[in-house]
């Protein structure tokens, strides 16, 4: 089954419920701070 992404450009993981990837963070010269992402998923 092939990966999911929506409009908003996130995907979501089918097998780890809350997990999801900016998939626009990518495709950026400087990936984002790792505690920006650990926020991001509100984990912080």
């Amino acid at each position: 089954m092939p990966a999911a992404i929506g409009e908003d450009c996130v995907f979501r993981s089918r097998v780890l419920d809350g997990v999801w990837l900016d998939t626009r963070w990518l495709w950026q010269e400087q990936l984002p701070p790792l505690m920006d992402v650990l926020r991001a998923w509100g984990l912080l």
